[in-house]
């Protein structure tokens, strides 16, 4: 029996925090909801937001910086 999507959970404080942060990070393993909290955060609460795929970055900041201006720079969030 295949499996039955589950209806989002409302996370009401979590995203009025996130919406008054200057800066928020949500890090969690797949199937937690850090999707629909930023689709939440930004539909809610008129927050832009970016996604990073981290996946083969390398250690350090520096590289994890890059992927991080370029996801901004490619939402339109920078000049």
């Amino acid at each position: 029996m295949p499996a039955t999507p589950h209806a989002p959970i409302a996370r009401p404080r979590l995203v009025a925090r996130l919406a008054s942060a200057r800066v928020g990070i949500v890090e969690a393993g797949g199937g937690y909801g850090k999707s629909t909290l930023a689709e939440a955060v930004a539909t809610d609460a008129g927050v832009a937001t970016v996604a990073l795929d981290l996946a083969g970055v390398g250690p350090g900041a520096a590289p994890v910086l890059g992927v991080l201006r370029r996801a901004v720079r490619a939402a339109g969030l920078a000049a």
